[in-house]
Order: C-alpha cells, then structure tokens, then sequence
C-alpha cells in the first residue's frame, strides 16, 4: 500500500490496470463474504 501508487501513478495505462485489481479483488471478497453469510459493512 505505501509502496506502490494506485490513484497517484503517473502512467495512465499502470493506473488503470491496478485500479481494474483492486475492482476484481474487491468483488471476490464480497462474493466470497456473501457465501459464507457474512455482511460486510458499507464502510470501513
């Protein structure tokens, strides 16, 4: 997190493609809460 920029990056296409991860991981985590009956909050 403190090593690598996400919003801050400089080249478009690295920053689009690391903001396209963290989507994907995001929505794993949140399917993989769901199945296992856990609510996630809408903010941490």
């Amino acid at each position: 997190y403190h090593e690598v920029s996400v919003l801050h990056e400089p080249d478009d296409q690295l920053r689009a493609q690391r903001l396209l991860l963290l989507e994907q991981v995001a929505g794993l985590l949140e399917s993989s809460m769901d199945l296992l009956g856990i609510t996630l909050p809408d903010r941490m």
